[in-house]
Parts: structure tokens; C-alpha cells; sequence
């Protein structure tokens, strides 16, 4: 089961970096709270959830529910038709694979994984070289594969750049970005680092909107249950983003701050300035 949210890049609430849609694809392990029971077609206690995210809006573009042994490389490229030469793909290092990679570049779709410990001998090389960045030739992908996914059995130029964490552990990222002036090493980092606001939608899916906890047995019921919860949470985000566009920041305590300050209207109401309009003008 998927559900969509259609495809708002055109929007003006949503933002870019440098002229690109941002879209993290991501998967989290669910077990539904449901007991033993008769019902047909029920559903099963442990699922995959499989989810498209905008970072900039912290928005969720698609999701789907599937059995607790299916593939996040195989939903990820059920998806690929939603994407477009506009969007750039960003990617954990689970899902790095060379027919992936062939797939993502045959359709022109822009991409930025983590591949430390993916088994690549040009990561390793690159590890051992000290280098910031380096082009490198990725092998083709088998034939079996490339015929499974429709993809081409060739070679394909990748760009490697290492990049440190702020806790000073090195890391490896893979994209088909290949214009260093337009896209220097030294961007990478903070953009792969806006693939993380992903999982923080899930932990608020999980946490807040207790989306374990479901109202049926069936399996309809759960797919239902968890679009309804992926809808509420985007119903959130956009009134947030609407309330940010047109009020002025309040002030408000410290303790406040810390714990709103990964939501969107967090940008809102953690705001050093204090408020100085009417409270007629903040209620509108």
C-alpha cells in the first residue's frame, strides 16, 4: 500500500538548495500492537515502512507499508517515477548498490548516499588515499540485475567525498553531482546532514502520533490508520509553515526552546526578539 501526497515542488513554501528539491528515502521497522484474532485479511505484527520525505518542509511525500522481509532497495525503485531531474535523492548507506546507481542515472535523477562499509574497493581506496574528493568508475552491475531492474550494464562516474562528523568519525558519500565548481566537497557534509530530519518524521510518527497503535485488526485498517497519521503529521507541518509566514516571533522561555526546536514552528517561537505588536495583531 502507498500513499501520496502528490508533488508540491513547485510550492513556495518549499525550499531548495541551489535550484535542487530535496527527497530523503528512508525505511523504519514497525510492530503494530495487535493481538491474535480471526479476522480475514489481518494484518501482520511486523511491517516495513518505507517513506519519501521533503527536508527542507519536513513534509512526506509518500509512504508504504510492507512485510517485515522486503527490500527498502526494491520500494525505493517503485518509487523512482515520482522523482524528476529537478530533486536530489538523499540516501543511507543500506541502499547503495550498482544497480541502484545505473537505475538513478538512467532516469537523471540526482543523488547523495553514505557509503562507508558498502564493500566498494574505490571507497577503501579512497580512505586509505587521504584525498577530500576523487572521481571514480564504479563497476557495471551483473546482467541478472540489470535486466530485473531495466537497467544499463555499464560502467558509471560517481563522485566520492569524505567528509568528517562533528564527532570525528569519517565518513564516505556518493553522488552523481560530478561539477565540483557548481557543487564543491566542502557542501556535502551539511546536505547529506538534512537527510537526518527524515528520521526525525518517523520518530514523531512512532512517539507523538502513536502510529503502532491501531484501530483494527485488519490489514486495511492498519494501511488506513497509517496514512491517516502520515496526513495528520503534514496537516502539522503546513499550519506551522503558514503560522511562520505571516506572524512575528514571540519570545519565550529557554526550557521552551529546547524542546520545540526540531519542530517546525520551533523557527517561529524561538526567537530572541521579544514581541512587541498587540495580542489583537498575533491572533490575527
Amino acid at each position: 500500500m502507498w500513499c501520496r501526497s502528490g508533488k508540491p515542488h513547485s510550492n513556495p513554501l518549499i525550499p531548495r538548495w541551489r535550484g535542487l528539491c530535496l527527497v530523503a528515502g528512508d525505511g523504519s521497522s514497525l510492530r503494530f500492537g495487535l493481538r491474535i484474532n480471526h479476522v480475514p485479511h489481518a494484518a501482520m505484527r511486523d511491517q516495513l515502512a518505507f517513506c519519501l520525505h521533503l527536508p527542507g518542509a519536513d513534509l512526506m511525500l509518500a509512504g508504504a507499508l510492507r512485510g517485515p522481509l522486503e527490500n527498502e532497495r526494491q520500494m525505493l525503485f517503485e518509487q523512482l517515477d515520482r522523482l524528476g531531474h529537478d530533486d536530489l535523492l538523499l540516501l543511507d548507506r543500506g541502499n547503495a548498490a550498482r544497480w541502484l546507481v545505473a537505475a538513478l542515472n538512467q532516469r537523471s535523477i540526482r543523488f547523495c548516499m553514505r557509503v562507508v562499509g558498502s564493500g566498494y574497493a574505490c571507497v577503501h581506496d579512497l580512505l586509505r588515499s587521504g584525498e577530500a574528493e576523487r572521481m571514480v568508475i564504479l563497476t557495471a552491475p551483473n546482467r541478472s540485475n540489470a535486466a530485473d531492474y531495466d537497467c544499463p550494464a555499464t560502467p558509471q562516474t560517481m563522485h566520492l567525498i569524505r567528509h568528517l562528523t562533528p564527532n570525528s568519525q569519517v565518513s564516505v558519500l556518493m553522488s552523481n553531482l560530478l561539477d565540483s565548481a557548481a557543487f564543491p566537497a566542502t557542501l556535502f557534509g551539511d546536505l547529506y546532514h538534512q537527510r537526518w530530519r527524515i528520521e526525525e518524521a518517523f520518530k514523531r510518527l512512532k512517539c507523538r502520533l502513536n502510529l503502532e497503535h491501531v484501530s483494527g485488526l485488519s490489514h486495511l485498517a492498519v494501511a488506513q490508520d497509517f496514512a491517516a497519521r502520515v496526513l495528520c503529521d503534514n496537516l502539522q507541518v503546513l499550519t506551522s509553515l503558514a503560522a511562520q509566514a505571516m506572524l512575528k516571533p514571540i519570545r519565550c522561555s529557554s526550557l521552551f526552546c529546547r524542546c520545540y526546536r526540531c519542530a517546525p514552528l520551533g523557527r517561529l517561537i524561538c526567537s530572541p526578539k521579544p514581541w512587541t505588536g498587540s495580542r489583537k495583531g498575533l491572533l490575527g
